[in-house]
């Protein structure tokens, strides 16, 4: 339990990949610090998702699936934010 620890938190991130189909994503969520190692600055909480597409054999396929891959990382997103969280970021 990091509250009862008498250890400061600098810094700490998460990273996990998955496949959907032919789509590698990636997500990592944390606590970044800007001012790293300083162990008094504000943290920032960041939660960002990238998709891949593999074995590509023409440039097209990149274009094809640009749509689905949006649709897919904006689902995770969506998933991944609480209601009061995303009055937040509509500014409600």
């Amino acid at each position: 339990n990091l509250e009862k620890n008498n250890e400061n938190l600098v810094q700490i991130f998460t990273k996990v990949n998955f496949k959907k189909d032919d789509y590698l994503m990636t997500m990592q969520y944390g606590l970044f610090n800007p001012r790293f190692p300083n162990v008094d600055a504000d943290k920032m909480f960041i939660l960002d998702y990238d998709c891949v597409l593999h074995n590509i054999s023409h440039v097209e396929e990149i274009k094809d699936n640009l749509i689905d891959m949006n649709h897919l990382i904006f689902d995770k997103f969506d998933y991944s934010i609480t209601a009061k969280f995303e009055k937040i970021i509509k500014g409600e």
